[in-house]
This record gives structure tokens, C-alpha cells and sequence, in this order.
């Protein structure tokens, strides 16, 4: 693989490509098994439902700092 952090000479994307480091969903996945881990560890609980509000905001805001490579084709 060859990222924009190798300094590729080019890339070959679609026109509406997305650059991150990590996917929303797995993202919150790893931090929310964390969580569970460290709650766990303590000799709590948690729920299914307490881990999928703990993990809806990181994917809201993955979505909103992926780089977008180009701009949006304009309309009309």
C-alpha cells in the first residue's frame, strides 16, 4: 500500500475517495474493547447498549475528519 504519508508521485482514487488512517466502525471497536477491558478489569459491566452509545459518537466524527481528496462535482 502507498498512502499520502509514503509522498506517492500519484494516486490512483475515485473521485469522491476519503484518505484516513482508521474506519469509523473500527476506530470505535478498538477503543470501545478498551473500555470493556479496563471496566472488566475493574469488575464492572457494561452493557450492549451502553458500548453502542460509547462508540455512535467516534463514528459521527470519522466521517467528518476524513480528508476528502477533491471537491464535490459542482451541480447544474
Amino acid at each position: 500500500m502507498c498512502g499520502r504519508a509514503y509522498s506517492p508521485r500519484f494516486l490512483w482514487m475515485w473521485p469522491n475517495a476519503r484518505i484516513s488512517v482508521m474506519g469509523g466502525e473500527q476506530a470505535a471497536m478498538v477503543l470501545s474493547q478498551l473500555r470493556r477491558d479496563n471496566i472488566e478489569a475493574k469488575g464492572g459491566t457494561w452493557s450492549i447498549e451502553e458500548e453502542n452509545e460509547f462508540r455512535a459518537p467516534t463514528r459521527r466524527s470519522s466521517k467528518a475528519r476524513a480528508i476528502r481528496i477533491m471537491p464535490p462535482p459542482a451541480m447544474g
